[in-house]
């Protein structure tokens, strides 16, 4: 569940020499309404369509423009989940990733792919909920989550794990359960001292494609 396997190689880059008209062009030409901009192999920022769309000027250079989002980059080996966060800190359509080292630009991901690989993957479209907690490495034990869970009338259907790059001592738990009301498997587990990330339930994702991007970004706001 990592993001270096989305990386769309088909998504265009900006220039700062590149002009407002070519600009344009791959905007209409990707039906893309923001675009990375890279100079020498840095990403700079994100060029949002509707910035250069009251530039008189067509024929003059991108240096100078506004950009957004320079600092809100993940490197290729960041969970799905935490480029959705990034994503929605400054409501990106894409995510752009940067060699974890040098910084240089490597390529960028649309936030829809990331989105329906994660509905895929936690069959969100079937009854049930996604709760993702957080637990020391030392301490993880999927018989005694389970346990907890199913002590509180629910039962575990799938299971993921992962350990963020930033914290390399705590464990990420994707959980995929059979109800829908989870409260109580909550509660036992946050009983147990069990810190709960994300809980996702299946009616935040079955609405038009526009609006089921945010319900799943405001629960990861955070």
């Amino acid at each position: 569940m990592l993001v270096e396997k989305y990386i769309d190689l088909s998504i265009p880059v900006l220039k700062s020499s590149d002009t407002v008209r070519t600009a344009i062009k791959k905007f209409n030409e990707t039906n893309l309404d923001q675009l990375p901009l890279v100079d020498d192999d840095k990403f700079q920022g994100i060029l949002f369509r509707n910035t250069i769309e009251s530039v008189i000027d067509t024929k003059g250079k991108l240096e100078g423009i506004l950009l957004e989002g320079k600092t809100l980059t993940v490197t290729h080996n960041t969970h799905i989940l935490e480029a959705l966060r990034v994503a929605n800190l400054a409501k990106l359509q894409l995510v752009c990733v940067v060699d974890g080292i040098t910084q240089e630009y490597v390529g960028a991901i649309k936030t829809d792919s990331l989105l329906d690989f994660f509905i895929q993957s936690y069959g969100v479209r079937v009854n049930g909920s996604v709760l993702v907690i957080s637990v020391l490495e030392r301490d993880y034990s999927l018989s005694e989550i389970c346990r907890i869970i199913e002590s509180n009338d629910a039962k575990v259907l799938t299971v993921f794990t992962d350990v963020r790059e930033d914290d390399p001592y705590h464990m990420q738990v994707s959980l995929k359960l059979n109800l829908t009301d989870i409260s109580r498997a909550i509660a036992g587990l946050q009983r147990h001292n069990f810190n709960i990330i994300y809980s996702f339930h299946k009616e935040d994702f079955l609405n038009q494609d526009k609006e089921r991007l945010q319900h799943l970004l405001r629960f990861l706001e955070i």
